[in-house]
């Protein structure tokens, strides 16, 4: 039998799942690893046999709870394929930013998982197991309402020149590949002054990210959760900043190569 759910709604009521996502669960939960795969990808939606993405997030819930990490590690990516198809659909490649939020939806989905059942559980995913797509398009509404605030209120990169003192280590790391460290300093001027124009010219995103890591000096993310992070500032995954990093160190190289 599944195990109950406990969030209440603001009325004070618990959340109840449909009785086929019930069925479906009771019944899923009697079978075995491979039997499950083969119905969650195998059936499409509409097929008597098709399995609700509302009952692999209570199976993939009820593995973590019981650490079976091998059910887990084999049903967590079938839903997320499934996530990411809506995602393509929902968030299509010609939108602002779309690779970047999906996988900041998707990373954000992941980690409800992760601590489902901890201490900083709020039975977010008790919904998700009621009405999965109307849960995943708010969490999706979520992602993009932040972007587009942070992108309003995002500021231009500080003075690089005024941190070229402080920081010149974290600057050097990004052209290290191309800068002679025997060069005049005039040289090395002149490439920081290149590279500026490059960084001021990258998307907004990856500029954020280049600047809070390499000129503001902040870690990408922490474990302790009252540290000020890349990933706070920029209320972000860490997983999203350094994706972030790489391509714009991608971008950068291709510039100083150029130079």
């Amino acid at each position: 039998m599944a195990r109950p759910l406990t969030k209440r709604k603001k009325n004070g009521e618990l959340y109840v799942r449909p009785a086929d996502v019930e069925r479906k669960i009771d019944h899923a939960l009697g079978q075995d690893l491979s039997t499950i795969i083969r119905l969650a990808t195998e059936n499409p939606p509409g097929s008597p046999q098709y399995m609700p993405c509302e009952c692999l997030v209570h199976l993939i819930r009820e593995a973590h709870r019981t650490n079976d990490d091998r059910r887990m590690n084999d049903l967590l990516p079938v839903l997320l394929r499934r996530c990411e198809e809506s995602l393509k659909g929902a968030v299509p490649d010609g939108s602002p930013n779309a690779s970047d939020t999906r996988e900041e939806v998707l990373g954000q989905f992941g980690e409800l998982f992760a601590i489902d059942g901890s201490d900083e559980d709020k039975l977010r995913l008790d919904y998700f197991e009621c009405r999965f797509n109307r849960a995943f398009r708010a969490l999706r509404l979520s992602v993009w309402r932040k972007d587009t605030r942070r992108a309003k209120r995002f500021q231009p990169l500080p003075d690089i020149d005024e941190n070229i003192a402080s920081d010149d280590a974290r600057l050097c790391h990004l052209s290290a590949a191309f800068i002679d460290n025997s060069a005049a300093t005039q040289q090395k001027n002149d490439v920081h002054a290149k590279l500026r124009a490059a960084v001021e010219a990258l998307p907004p995103e990856e500029r954020e990210a280049v600047s809070l890591v390499y000129f503001l000096g902040y870690d990408v993310e922490s474990e302790d959760p009252r540290k000020e992070t890349a990933a706070t500032r920029a209320k972000v995954t860490g997983r999203t900043i350094r994706n972030r990093l790489a391509r714009a160190e991608k971008t950068l190289s291709e510039f100083m190569e150029a130079i």
